[in-house]
């Protein structure tokens, strides 16, 4: 999910009065997929202007994203095995 600016988006008006008061305007969420397919988490980022995405950072964003959700399931496999 990307929201380039809280101020203009129509979906993100629910969450808007929360967004001013936490002082942030643009915000991306990445689901945190292991490779095996499991959803462990959601990584957000949240800014003060609005933003553009490009496309390089996002790549970059979703390459953390998914060797993140494999590192969480590894250790999420652990502490149970």
């Amino acid at each position: 999910m990307i929201i380039e600016d809280i101020e203009t988006d129509a979906n993100f008006a629910p969450g808007r009065a929360i967004a001013k008061a936490a002082g942030y305007r643009a915000v991306q969420s990445t689901p945190l997929t292991s490779r095996t397919g499991n959803l462990v988490g959601v990584l957000s980022t949240h800014f003060c202007e609005p933003r553009r995405f490009l496309p390089w950072e996002m790549k970059l964003l979703d390459m953390h994203a998914r060797h993140a959700g494999d590192v969480i399931e590894l250790f999420q496999a652990e502490k149970v095995g």
